[in-house]
């Protein structure tokens, strides 16, 4: 604790012959008013500090709300495709019904073919697309090579035939196309 300066002289210690000296008022400080400004700025900390418990509360609870709101949201995603995807489940099981019950392969590949265009368009509703490749040049990003085809016909690089479609959805190559490629022949 600091002494109470009102009940004694201070002493200033650059003086020579050390003589008591009058307080000047900016040293009449009491240990009252010392003690008053300590727990003032204690309450202030304290005040502050709840106010960061109370923040930190309220963020984790925003935090926990978002989490959900968007696990739901997902869920509502995939409940609509899903939804959307029975249509061309009873679209095929009517497909193979008739294929079953009928003999005329024209009308079943009709069928299956309309079965196939409309499970496409249920995914480019959602943001599938297919990569276009044919005749195209070969892109790493989008295209894998099965293989080389040496042919003159075309020039270098060029995707002459797609094994198996690649997509992209959002944007982003989600499966890229197999594809052949074709090399100029080596030089003689």
């Amino acid at each position: 604790m600091l002494p109470n300066m009102e009940s004694k002289n201070v002493i200033n210690p650059s003086s020579k012959n050390e003589q008591p000296m009058e307080p000047s008022k900016k040293e009449e400080i009491s240990l009252d008013q010392l003690q008053k400004e300590l727990d003032k700025e204690r309450q202030r900390a304290n005040d502050y500090f709840r106010q960061l418990q109370y923040l930190q509360a309220d963020f984790e609870n925003y935090r926990r709300r978002v989490e959900k709101e968007i696990a739901e949201a997902k869920q509502m995603s995939n409940e609509s495709l899903v939804r959307s995807l029975l249509n061309v489940v009873d679209e095929l099981e009517l497909a193979l019904k008739a294929a079953r019950e009928s003999s005329d392969k024209e009308a079943i590949l009709k069928g299956l073919e309309m079965v196939l265009k409309n499970l496409y368009l249920l995914l480019e509703s959602q943001g599938l697309a297919k990569i276009e490749a044919l005749g195209n040049k070969f892109d790493p990003n989008k295209h894998e090579s099965a293989e080389v085809v040496i042919n003159e016909k075309y020039e270098e690089g060029t995707i002459i035939e797609e094994i198996r479609k690649g997509f992209t959805f959002k944007g982003k190559v989600i499966r890229p196309s197999l594809v052949k490629v074709t090399a100029k022949p080596p030089a003689k």
